[in-house]
């Protein structure tokens, strides 16, 4: 496994998450500081990405080329990592984030194909029933993507997002555990963390998202790629059954 799939930031260094000494290439040195930058800077409108940065609480991929068998088998191996890390964090906020480098560049169009089809390929490398709190099926409104038997909600971005909180260079799909908005609603806080996060994006942006829609509302496979522009879009992932469900 190169270590590049699977790296932290620790003490302002980018080095391995097995390890935690081998230090990453120079590409992913690379990529990863545009993008923690970006996450950092003032008008990211997240706060939950923020803390998770700030925090360190992260851990971050670069993977060759998205949508591939082989690199859904390397991702698959760092996502069980990070799952089996995250109890350990000591944190609610944490994300796994892995970027690609190929293919450059994409429309937005190619862009949710190619999301979809990397999302596919790694349902196929996991080993684990589907999550039981949430449903496999894309158009229901209880949908969410689980890898580990963990469910995950996917932000997806690259560099011809029309969102700019979405735009980056390399795409990029970043898994957030569904585990952290359960714990911000049995505190109370969900609504007024929700309603800052699209604030801010619409600040930033100049007007709100039409994807925007409350859980449980609709799918969000619709808010993985951003913003979905057809309403006849319907999504292309099949789940099937494994063992134990």
């Amino acid at each position: 496994m190169s270590v590049d799939h699977y790296l932290q930031f620790v003490g302002n260094k980018l080095i391995s998450g097995h390890d935690g000494i081998t230090p990453a290439s120079d590409a992913a040195i690379y990529i990863h500081s545009q993008y923690r930058n970006m996450i950092l800077s003032t008008p990211f409108p997240c706060p939950g990405a923020k803390t998770t940065f700030s925090q360190g609480t992260y851990r971050f991929g670069v993977f060759d080329e998205m949508g591939t068998e082989e690199t859904a088998k390397a991702l698959a191996e760092s996502l069980r990592s990070f799952i089996g890390t995250r109890a350990s964090m000591d944190t609610k906020f944490t994300a796994f984030v892995s970027c690609y480098k190929e293919p450059l560049p994409m429309s937005h169009e190619e862009f949710a194909y190619n999301l979809w089809k990397m999302l596919q390929e790694l349902h196929g490398a996991d080993i684990s029933a589907w999550d039981p709190s949430f449903s496999s099926d894309p158009e229901s409104p209880d949908f969410a993507f689980s890898f580990g038997g963990l469910s995950f909600f996917i932000a997806g971005m690259h560099s011809g997002s029309p969102r700019f909180a979405r735009r980056f260079a390399w795409p990029t799909l970043v898994f957030n555990a569904h585990e952290q908005f359960k714990w911000l609603r049995s505190e109370g806080i969900f609504e007024k963390f929700r309603d800052k996060v699209r604030g801010r994006d619409t600040a930033l942006q100049g007007f709100v998202n039409p994807a925007s829609a409350d859980n449980g509302s609709s799918s969000e496979a619709i808010q993985y790629t951003g913003l979905i522009k057809d309403t006849s879009w319907k999504c292309p992932f099949k789940a099937f059954i494994k063992k134990g469900e």
